[in-house]
């Protein structure tokens, strides 16, 4: 007799490597640019997916790097920070991830709005806890 296929999704898995600043939401990056009163030509997250997203290869890192840039500009407060943490680790818990590496880089999350490295980092780990209490993360 043979097993029927394995459902991954419904597996624990451990996660060794996510960029918080890559693992924004897209809604989340065109709201919170929307708050900080950034144009991105767009009027729905939808609408803002084809400059913000990477869904097919780039002819270079140049324009790789410059989707990047949406999620790096809307990063402006402190509660923003703590929001994308949360959710980062949210997003993991829907994808039955149990042990996670959430790494981030303090300049380039930072240096947009001029936030303090400590407070930043505070952030993370207040949004990541806050929400790992809630999954089995």
């Amino acid at each position: 007799m043979t097993a029927g296929p394995v459902d991954l999704r419904a597996l624990p898995k451990v996660e060794l490597h996510r960029h918080l600043e890559g693992a924004i939401r897209l809604a989340t990056v065109f709201d919170l640019s929307r708050q900080a009163g950034l144009d991105l030509q767009a009027d729905t997250p939808e609408t803002f997916a084809p400059f913000a997203l990477i869904r097919e290869p780039v002819a270079n890192l140049e324009e790789a790097l410059s989707r990047f840039a949406f999620a790096q500009g809307c990063i402006r407060t402190y509660e923003g920070v703590r929001r994308i943490a949360a959710e980062a680790v949210d997003d993991l818990g829907a994808e039955n991830v149990r042990l996670a590496e959430l790494r981030f880089s303090p300049e380039f999350m930072c240096e947009p709005a001029g936030l303090d490295w400590d407070g930043a980092m505070e952030s993370v780990v207040d949004g990541a806890h806050h929400a790992s209490g809630e999954h089995d993360v």
